[in-house]
């Protein structure tokens, strides 16, 4: 049987201390203490990763609905981007992105406080962030993007592209 020995305060060991196995308290290594070349394996990591739809170059904003991710893991909602190459111009012409969740059996709802809408007053390729409404998700979550165009007696918005930023944990 291991002898166990008790110190009480702290203890320097100038070279290199080399142990079979180590306990340590939950929230006792930080992000700053790890190496940025240390491998680490993908399953213990969370990572941040962009899910894009878009549109064809040079084609008219067009109203539809695709599921655009299937969740591996739980995750964190970071943010939602849109942007146009193209607004429209005159008119009423507009178009509005939603992005809702949903799992198997249950309703899609939206994460967003509200659609974003891009008509005349948006600004050609600017980005607008949308403000989120949920921000976490689970496994086998799907996330969905509806896109409406109205309005009339002005000129379509083209090239649209949509971001939505994830971090989702390796299951």
């Amino acid at each position: 049987m291991a002898v166990v020995h008790t110190t009480d305060g702290d203890v320097i060991i100038n070279g290199n201390l080399s142990m079979a196995s180590v306990t340590l308290p939950d929230s006792n290594i930080i992000d700053a203490m790890v190496s940025g070349s240390a491998d680490i394996g993908a399953g213990k990591v969370r990572h941040q990763f962009p899910v894009m739809f878009k549109e064809d170059a040079g084609s008219a904003v067009t109203s539809k609905t695709a599921i655009i991710h299937i969740a591996k893991g739980v995750g964190a909602i970071v943010r939602v981007d849109v942007v146009s190459e193209t607004v429209p111009v005159t008119g009423t012409e507009q178009y509005t992105v939603d992005i809702q969740k949903g799992n198997a059996g249950g309703a899609y709802a939206t994460i967003l406080s509200s659609v974003v809408t891009i008509d005349k007053t948006n600004v050609d390729r600017t980005v607008v962030a949308a403000t989120l409404s949920v921000t976490t998700y689970l496994a086998a979550d799907q996330f969905k993007i509806i896109i409406t165009v109205s309005g009339s007696g002005g000129t379509h918005a083209q090239d649209l592209c949509v971001i939505l930023w994830l971090q989702e944990k390796s299951s």
